[in-house]
This record gives C-alpha cells, structure tokens and sequence, in this order.
C-alpha cells in the first residue's frame, strides 16, 4: 500500500469507530469499547501522520496550509477525547461523542478530498513508499491494544521522527 491508501485505511477503520460510538442502537458497553479503541486509533493516527505527511508536507509550499490546519484539528480531537474520558457514561460525554464525531467527520473529508489528492501529486513513487513504511511504523507501535481491555495500555518507545531519506524540499 502507499502512503495514501495507509491513511484512508486507517480513515475507514476510524469512521466504523464513530458510526458505532454515536449509535442510539447499540449498547453502552459496545459504545465503551468502541471510544476506547477509537482513542487508541485517533492517538496513533494522528502521531503517525504528524511524523510522516505532515512533516513532509510542511516543508512543501503548495501543502504547507494543509499540513498546519490538519495539525490544529489533531490538537482539537486530542484535547475533545481527553474530556470525553473525564466524564464516563454522563451526557456530557455523549454531547462531546457527537461533537468529535462531527469533528472527525470534518477532518477526514477535508483530508481525504482536498488533501491527500493534493499530497498525491507532489509524491514522487519513492518518497510514496518512504513515507508509507514510516507511517506503519509509527502507527502499529501505538495500535497495539491489549486483550483483555483492563490491561494498561503503554505506548511504544518514541522512533526517530526523521523521514529517513524522504528529500526536504521539492
């Protein structure tokens, strides 16, 4: 897969998440889990694309905005599940569960209409591939969620968040 494909991989695995989260049809425990490994997700995703595309991107005039205004919408999503997880089961949470759904939904249409076919034509087929093995890399080490859901869930030790090879400029 390449770097695009990655992403909207990982885009469908995040929408399933929120369809489930936002659901007046399923039950509480099934929406527990759900926000808990949409969390998981959101955490490696957006750690992921930040050390790969949108470093990539802000060193690339034509994507520059993109990578910035992407990067501000990761920080709102961090910061809205972090509140989520203050306020287990209440009204508040699910007033905040839509909010995030609707957020998300925003900001992976946004990416996946204006800025990754805007990524695409700046990738070279190399700098495709870097950029994707990097991305899985980086995402795995923080997807990687316990059995048995009480467990305490560690991230993996911090890569080197250079591109390796991936040229600065174009």
């Amino acid at each position: 897969m390449d770097i695009i494909e990655e992403i909207n991989a990982d885009h469908r695995e995040i929408r399933e998440k929120v369809a489930l989260l936002v659901s007046n049809e399923v039950a509480p425990e099934v929406k527990a889990e759900a926000f808990s490994d949409l969390s998981t997700l959101i955490g490696a995703h957006t750690e992921a694309e930040e050390k790969t595309i949108y470093a990539y991107a802000k060193e690339i005039g034509a994507l520059r905005h993109y990578a910035f205004q992407n990067l501000d919408d990761h920080e709102c999503m961090t910061a809205l599940v972090e509140k989520i997880k203050d306020a287990p089961g209440s009204a508040i949470q699910h007033a905040r569960s839509i909010a995030l759904s609707k957020l998300l939904k925003n900001h992976l249409d946004s990416e996946e209409e204006h800025f990754l076919p805007a990524l695409r034509r700046e990738l070279t087929i190399f700098d495709s591939d870097q950029l994707a093995r990097n991305y899985r890399r980086a995402a795995q080490g923080l997807k990687l969620v316990p059995k048995d859901r009480s467990a305490r869930i560690l991230p993996m030790p911090a890569r080197n968040s250079s591109l390796q090879g991936a040229p600065a400029t174009h």
